[in-house]
């Protein structure tokens, strides 16, 4: 997802620039430095007079030019011209992060509020420079002349642009460049996921670019309900389960179940043929079994037919979800037991006998499977009592 690579100044000519040139045995003077379109600088005196100097303890600040500025001046033009994605993405929170933090950057600890906001920083000087080992106050004064030569890059391309009917929102665009995303990239997603038209908003873009890079796969799911809001959803959802079971998210978008259901279903790798199992022997429709296996898998658990037909049986399986604090304190007094339950096992017991008392004696005494727990409860009093919800 990378542009044509800029040059240094329009149609491939050098670029110009004067600068401050100081060493440690003179006063500082000033002269003009060529920066070729390759981006290699030239400079009006003999570098490599200057280079055995600094080889002997001295300090060039015009070899620090070539060799430091001159490379971080490439990558920085690339960014700055939106030829090439920024390494962004958002945290757990929500917040905008710096994937590829600089060494000793504020972006190492720091998050931003925004894309913009976290682009402006990955495209400043003081960011990139040190990478380098660049002068941040010389980059920026390169970088300075770059954006001059080409016209400036401090607002997106002219109004009337074809990309800027393919963002909804009305500033969307505006957004999308200050958030470093390539126009270019606007209409390969349009293309990709809405080949039919009709503009999407700004956060679809943000997704592709800053997160699901898979414009593949997007397009494949979307194309089973092909909505803006399902562009959104796709992009920021795409996770690990995605790329185990690349098909499963638009399988289940196929059957009108629930987003929020979907999303859960992916990451835990259900697929559509064991929630129809579930269905077919419990007498649900796909979807009750869809967000009975969703509302299970929230809390770590995963009940097979048996096990939800036997709370069916109990009169508890229709209203019955694990709680997960109750769960987890009961799965971890069990690991010391000759007979150790998994954490689903613990859930459907304590949907059974509604408490967490009863839970563990039966526990105790090794029981673990509803048949058992049935078995043992009919021997010691008639039927099952207390089926409440687990306290």
């Amino acid at each position: 997802m990378e542009a044509e690579p800029i040059g240094p100044a329009p149609g491939g000519a050098p670029l110009a620039v004067e600068v401050e040139c100081r060493s440690d045995e003179a006063p500082p003077t000033r002269h003009v430095v060529v920066v070729e379109p390759d981006w290699t600088v030239r400079v009006p005196h003999d570098l490599a007079a200057e280079r055995a100097a600094v080889a002997l303890g001295g300090h060039r600040s015009c070899v620090d030019l070539v060799d430091r500025t001159a490379p971080a001046l490439r990558d920085l033009a690339q960014l700055r011209a939106r030829r090439r994605l920024l390494a962004l993405g958002r945290n757990h929170a929500g917040r905008w992060v710096v994937t590829e933090p600089t060494a000793g950057c504020i972006c190492e600890q720091e998050s931003f509020g925004s894309a913009p906001e976290a682009a402006a920083h990955a495209r400043s000087a003081t960011h990139l420079a040190p990478r380098y080992g660049a002068d941040p106050a010389v980059l920026e004064r390169l970088a300075a002349a770059f954006e001059t030569a080409h016209g400036g890059f401090a607002t997106c391309p002219p109004e009337g642009w074809v990309a800027l009917a393919c963002v909804r929102e009305v500033r969307g665009f505006d957004a999308l460049w200050d958030a470093g995303v390539p126009p270019e990239l606007v209409l390969e997603v349009q293309d990709a996921v809405l080949p039919r038209g009709g503009p999407l908003p700004a956060q679809a873009y943000l997704g592709v670019a800053y997160h699901c890079r898979d414009l593949g796969w997007l397009a494949a799911t979307v194309a089973r309900r092909p909505e803006p809001d399902v562009v959104v959803w796709a992009a920021w959802g795409y996770g690990a389960g995605d790329r185990t079971h690349p098909h499963l998210r638009g399988q289940w978008l196929a059957r009108g179940i629930g987003r929020p259901t979907i999303s859960v279903l992916v990451e835990g790798g259900i697929t559509v043929r064991l929630a129809g199992e579930l269905a077919e022997v419990t007498g649900r429709s796909l979807e009750e079994a869809a967000e009975l296996l969703a509302a299970w898998e929230k809390v770590g658990c995963r009940p097979g037919p048996g096990d939800i037909a036997a709370l069916d049986r109990a009169g508890v399986g229709a209203t019955y979800r694990p709680a997960a604090a109750a769960v987890s304190a009961l799965h971890r007094r069990a690991e010391t037991l000759p007979v150790r339950p998994t954490r689903t096992q613990v859930a459907v017991l304590l949907g059974l006998v509604g408490s967490r008392q009863e839970a563990w004696r039966l526990l105790r005494e090794g029981v673990v499977t509803p048949e058992e727990a049935v078995a043992v409860r009919a021997g010691a009093e008639p039927g099952l009592s207390g089926q409440g919800h687990p306290s």
